[in-house]
């Protein structure tokens, strides 16, 4: 098994472990980590929009 695989394994038992043992914290992370992923993504919708309307 190489390295970066055996991390990958890692995280996803990390994230299960975080999942099952704090389910309130772990449903409050994901809600702002994809609230952040949905203003970058806004972000760069009105960046391209800018710079494609000049």
């Amino acid at each position: 098994m190489t390295l970066p695989r055996l991390f990958g394994w890692v995280m996803v038992i990390f994230v299960l472990y975080v999942i099952i043992s704090q389910p309130t914290n772990a449903a409050g992370m994901t809600h702002g980590a994809l609230r952040d992923m949905r203003s970058a993504g806004d972000s760069m919708i009105n960046f391209v929009g800018g710079v494609v309307h000049r």
